[in-house]
């Protein structure tokens, strides 16, 4: 075995080391977190404990960044290369931690400790990046844009899951509200003065379903490649308002989403949406806006 290899073998079980020491206090973390449910940018008692073991543990935390109040980050390691790992903490409304986020933040503080434990020896700084809102609101995003990532040459995390699975591929999504507007009128004297706003809503959902099979999927060469851009996957009617002269709605809301990879994918389909809105509006006599 040469010098380099019993270094390296070296530095792993000084890592391991320590992640074992502290595995007692990584379950306690995940289960602290999992009783907390604290929603999209809400999550003050989370985002404290996690903060208060990095700053115990001798991480350097800067709370509150980008002007997010559940934002942090934690630091260690005097290396010019930053490497950062991302700690999910906030729930579900109505089912909590059914995504995990509990695991996701100790397993990414667990991996901070670890990595820290050796950071100075091969020349790198650990920055546990505190990350609000996954579930809602894009809290990566908003530090992103805050400069938080910056100085990050690489970012990763961990999220739960059923199998271990390393370097798996997501989906990215894009959303946007659509509202449609109609005319209340008399149910019972002059129903047919009325424009139902329901009905476009009820008809584009019926021309976005049509649509999906018409899109072009992306060739896969390889197993390892990105799998097929998909179209928009759903289109969800919100609440309809009722007037009182009758059963015709005069507004409906929905929800609408599309999800590719890559990102890019997404470009043209904005265009075509909106037409099909536009369509069922203009078929229907109403009238639609896509803020």
């Amino acid at each position: 075995m040469n010098h380099s290899t019993a270094f390296a073998d070296a530095l792993r079980e000084r890592s391991r080391a320590r992640l074992t020491a502290r595995q007692d206090d990584m379950i306690a973390l995940s289960h602290s977190l999992h009783a907390e449910l604290e929603l999209a940018y809400e999550e003050t008692r989370s985002a404290a404990e996690i903060a208060d073991l990095m700053e115990g543990s001798g991480f350097a935390v800067a709370r509150g960044v980008c002007d997010l109040p559940t934002a942090f980050t934690a630091t260690a390691g005097s290396g010019d290369l930053v490497i950062g790992i991302c700690a999910e903490f906030d729930a579900l409304p109505g089912i909590g931690h059914a995504c995990g986020h509990n695991v996701n933040g100790a397993a990414a503080v667990a991996a901070a400790l670890s990595l820290a434990e050796i950071a100075d020896e091969i020349g790198v700084t650990v920055k546990l990046l505190g990350t609000p809102a996954e579930e809602y609101g894009g809290g990566k995003v908003d530090m992103i844009h805050g400069g938080a990532f910056d100085d990050v040459a690489a970012a990763m995390m961990v999220h739960a899951g059923p199998e271990d699975c390393a370097g798996a591929r997501t989906l990215a999504i894009s959303s946007w509200q659509v509202s449609y507007t109609g005319t209340p009128a008399h149910a019972a004297v002059m129903p047919h003065r009325g424009v139902n706003a329901a009905d476009a809503m009820t008809l584009a959902q019926v021309a976005i379903g049509l649509q999906r099979q018409q899109m072009i999927p992306v060739a896969s060469s390889t197993a390892s490649s990105p799998p097929p851009a998909r179209p928009p996957t759903s289109s969800r009617p919100g609440p309809t308002p009722l007037t009182t002269a009758g059963p015709r709605p005069s507004k409906t809301c929905a929800s609408s989403s599309a999800r590719s990879a890559p990102v890019s994918r997404q470009a043209r389909w904005p265009p075509e949406l909106t037409w099909r809105f536009a369509v069922s509006a203009m078929t229907t006599s109403t009238c639609t806006r896509t803020p």
